[in-house]
């Protein structure tokens, strides 16, 4: 195989580049994901509290501002206290078991999170999803940073991460604006279009 000069004075096959190659383009989108996974609920939390009844029957008041509640609140904070108790308890993990499998446990907590979500009927499945959801994603943030330093060639390893974490922000824009798509499209008021954020 033809033998390339990798930047940190190493020599890598084409292959290797190659493979090199589709592991940044992944990380990346995993990026990309995490970033939608975070601001989707902020454009679809209207018809999910309307479907779910967080607070009950009244979403509104009869003055017609909007109520908060206990269920609201748990709702957009138990995915951040899930990725806060990923990040302290959970690098162990990649550590043990090296990056990818970290990453691989991060997509059963993202697939089983979203599953929970989507199919919940009450407040307690969606409030597990949401944290199951957290961990997840708290991992995420640990072991794909990570994984980039580890595999991107040393003169190109800040660029990586950088770009890891753009690609961050461009999912967030994604989710924001599928998600008011989506609750516009539904007229604001529930009916689980949601569901298929």
């Amino acid at each position: 195989t033809e033998e390339l000069p990798d930047e940190g004075g190493d020599v890598a096959t084409f292959r290797q580049q190659l493979m090199r190659g589709f592991c940044i383009f992944f990380n990346v989108l995993c990026g990309l994901a995490n970033g939608y996974d975070i601001c989707v609920m902020s454009a679809v939390f209207g018809d999910v509290s309307k479907d779910l009844a967080l607070c009950g029957d009244a979403d509104a008041s009869s003055s017609g501002e909007v109520r908060s509640c206990p269920a609201k609140q748990a709702v957009m904070s138990v995915a951040s206290l899930g990725a806060l108790v990923a990040k302290l308890m959970l690098p162990w993990v990649s550590d043990r078991w090296g990056r990818r499998a970290a990453m691989a446990l991060v997509d059963v907590l993202v697939l089983v999170s979203v599953s929970l979500q989507v199919f919940a009927q009450g407040v307690g499945v969606f409030l597990t999803g949401r944290f199951v959801l957290g961990l997840g994603l708290g991992l995420a943030f640990v072991v794909e940073p990570t994984y980039l330093c580890e595999i991107a060639p040393p003169s190109r390893r800040g660029q990586f991460v950088v770009l890891n974490e753009v690609f961050i922000c461009v999912g967030c824009l994604l989710g924001l604006q599928v998600g008011t798509g989506l609750a516009s499209a539904s007229g604001y008021g529930g009916g689980g279009a949601w569901r298929i954020a």
